[in-house]
This record gives structure tokens, sequence and C-alpha cells, in this order.
């Protein structure tokens, strides 16, 4: 062993070194171990069983059936939605259904304001009016996008060509956003056909008539009301918000009028205006009787000073009765007075009236009556201070003028005129 110190050798089991005397370090190494063979115990094989596994039950075949019928369902449900949504399908729908002429399938593409004149049954009879004058079949056609710089609209640039055209032509077709979703799930984009459509499309008639729009009546709904002023009006006008543009059959009628009937296309820029209608017969009868009627009375309670009051029974609401009543006093006057002169009686005779031929509802309507008169009258003879009856030899000629308006389903007088002349 040798020393870390000095380098001397020394003797393997010396303790200190021989030269310098410093402390000797070593290990002792221990003695190796002397392996021994020991043969393999015996042992006994192991047998691993597989364990039976159960059959499925019914209610998970089923779970399970069901959980694969959803997934799959589920994905179909989407493909279509997504398909059915897609903007560009939507513009070849309606391309399709237009050349087509299946104008029920058009107009389930399309973004339509409700009402009575825009149903899918209006769509499709205005578009067959269409047809007959001018056939919008494509012969082929391409669809572009447009770019947008909203999501709210779409609108696509579509090429075509028609039989007998050689050349292309385009059209713009604008998309609007709906703000439900299609099958909850999906944006619903509609065509916005504004070509189609007319926005607020008056309708002017004479008071008291109705008026329809391919049969169908236009309600009160769409009465447009003015501020309230002195005179009573003689028409009604009406706004319909929404009506397709095409040809219409309108129809005004009254309870007094013939019927007016007549085709009238719509567009923008344009309105129906009816004024006047014509008087039935029976109608114009009517007044003519009452005039008549009315004629004789006045002038026979007038002579007679009878009171106004009596003759209510033939007024409108709407007459100026104090004007009627001083035109009655001018008859009352040339009745008998105190001192015993005036007119005592009147027959009149040969009554005829004649009625113009239109009407302009809830307008006076004037009846002309002529007719011949005779009467005896009391007249103060000036040479002797006594009184005399006096009566024309002949008849008198006279005529009057009576003014009505068909008022809660009958003829009411609004004013009149009477000519008399009589020597008293």
């Amino acid at each position: 062993m040798f020393c870390e110190n000095c380098g001397t050798k020394n003797e393997n089991d010396a303790k200190f070194c021989e030269s310098c005397g410093a402390p000797l370090n070593f290990e002792e190494t221990p003695a190796p171990v002397k392996e021994e063979f020991v043969a393999p115990a015996e042992t006994t094989p192991v047998t691993f069983t597989a364990k039976e596994s159960k059959p499925m039950s019914k209610k998970s075949k089923l779970i399970w059936t069901i959980v694969g019928a959803v997934a799959i369902l589920s994905c179909l449900f989407y493909w279509v939605g997504k398909s059915a949504s897609d903007p560009e399908k939507v513009v070849t729908k309606y391309i399709d259904s237009i050349s087509n002429e299946n104008y029920a399938k058009a107009y389930e593409c399309m973004s339509i304001e409700g009402s009575e004149f825009t149903t899918k049954d209006m769509f499709i009879k205005i578009m067959e009016e269409r047809t007959k004058t001018s056939s919008e079949k494509i012969l082929n056609y391409t669809v572009r996008e447009y770019p947008s710089t909203t999501p709210l609209m779409k609108t696509y640039t579509v090429s075509y060509t028609q039989p007998g055209n050689s050349y292309v032509d385009t059209m713009d077709v604008t998309l609007i956003k709906q703000p439900s979703k299609k099958w909850l799930f999906f944006d619903d984009y509609r065509i916005a056909e504004s070509d189609l459509i007319v926005k607020d499309y008056y309708v002017t008639v004479p008071v008291g008539t109705e008026v329809y729009i391919d049969e169908i009546k236009v309600e009160d709904k769409y009465l447009v009301k003015y501020e309230d002023t002195d005179y009573a009006p003689t028409t009604t006008s009406y706004s319909i918000p929404y009506i397709f543009t095409g040809m219409h059959k309108v129809k005004v009628t009254s309870p007094i009028t013939e019927a007016k009937e007549f085709d009238k296309f719509v567009e923008p820029g344009t309105s129906i205006d009816i004024y006047s209608l014509k008087l039935t017969e029976e109608a114009k009868a009517d007044a003519c009787k009452i005039a008549e009627e009315f004629t004789e009375r006045v002038i026979t309670s007038g002579i007679a000073k009878k009171s106004f009051d009596e003759l209510s029974s033939y007024f409108s609401e709407r007459a100026d009765k104090e004007d009627m009543a001083d035109t009655y006093e001018n008859l009352t006057d040339r009745g008998i007075d105190e001192d015993g002169t005036g007119v005592k009686s009147v027959t009149l005779s040969n009554i005829e009236s004649r009625s113009y031929e239109d009407y302009e509802m809830g307008a006076s309507y004037s009846v002309s009556v002529d007719y011949e008169y005779t009467y005896t009258s009391l007249r103060e003879d000036y040479w002797d201070d006594t009184i005399e009856e006096y009566s024309p030899s002949s008849p008198e000629e006279g005529s009057a003028t009576v003014y009505f308006v068909y008022e809660n389903g009958k003829w009411m007088i609004t004013d009149y005129y009477v000519s008399l002349y009589m020597y008293y």
C-alpha cells in the first residue's frame, strides 16, 4: 500500500506510513460471496378462463338504434336546410319557376307584404294575365353574385337568353334576409320583387258606394281620414298598402246606381278615380216621385199657413232648415192675412218631373218639377172697399227644383225652390 502523503510503499496491513508516519486510508474489500446453484422449484401451471359476455338487451338495442337514426337525420336535416336556404339556389328556383310558369312555386321564393291583394292566388292570376301578352320563358341562364356591403341583402346578376332572341339579356335579383330563421336554424333569404308591387295605391269613389278589386271588397280599414271640414264630402278615398302590378277587375256598386265594371292596369303613378255613376231607373223614379209629392205639399201647406215642422220628415240631416224655412215663409205670406185678403187655395195638376242621368253619391242630386196650377184668391175691391174672390181663367205654369241626397237608405231633401205667380 502506498502512502498518499509521501508515496512510500508500506505493508498492506500497516496503519501508519513507515516514512512520514501519516495514517494510511484504506477500505477493506469484502470477501466475494460464493453463489450456490438452487434448482427452480416445481410450479403449477395457471389456466385463464374467458368470462362469458352477456347478450345486449332489447332496450339497449333500441336506444342505440334511435341514437344512430337521430344522428343520421340530424346530418340530413342540416344538409337539406343548408341547401334550401342557399341564396343562390333560391334565385335558381325562382327563375326556373317563372320560366316554367309555376307561379305558386315562384311565390314561395318571394318576400311579399301580406294583404288581401297580394295573396298567392292573386299573384298566380296576375302572372297568368301577363303571360298572355308577353312570354317570360328563359332558355338558359347563369347566376353571379354581386358583391354586397351588408349581410341583410344579397344581389345576383342573372344573364339569360330567350327563345327567338340571339342576344344575352341581364337582370338583377335582390334577396332580403328575413327576420325569422328558416326551420329555426338557417338564414332565410327571399326575393324582393319591387317591380311587382305598388305601394299606397289610391282608390277614390263616390260616398255611399262599395268598391271591389278582383271581387275583393276594399274594406273601411283602408279609408283615408281627412281633417273635419265644414262641408260634407262627396267622395271616399282608400289607400291600399300593397297591390300587385298588372291588370285588375274593378267594380263599384251602390243601392241606387248601376254597377260600374272595368279593367284597370295598376302600376306606380296611377289610381282609380270614379266621381259619378248612373242611377238605376228605379232610383230615378223614386226621387221623381218624392219631388212631385213634396212640391205639391209644400205649396198647399204654405198657402194654408201650416207649420213648417210638418214637412220635417222629408229633410236630410245636413239640410239648412233655416234657409228652407225662409223659402217656406214666402209661401205662407201669400195665404189669407188678417185683413181677409190673400190666396185662399191652390190646386196643382199635370205634374211632371225629370232627373239627370249621372249621380255623384253623397253630392246633391236635383230633380226638376213642372206643373200647372189654379188658385182662388180673395182681394179687395178698391172702388167699394169690398173683398172679392178671384180665379184665373186658365191654369198657370210653374216649376220647382228639389235637391236630394241618398241618406240612410232613402232620398232626403237638402233644399228646394218653388216658382209661383199669383194675383191677390
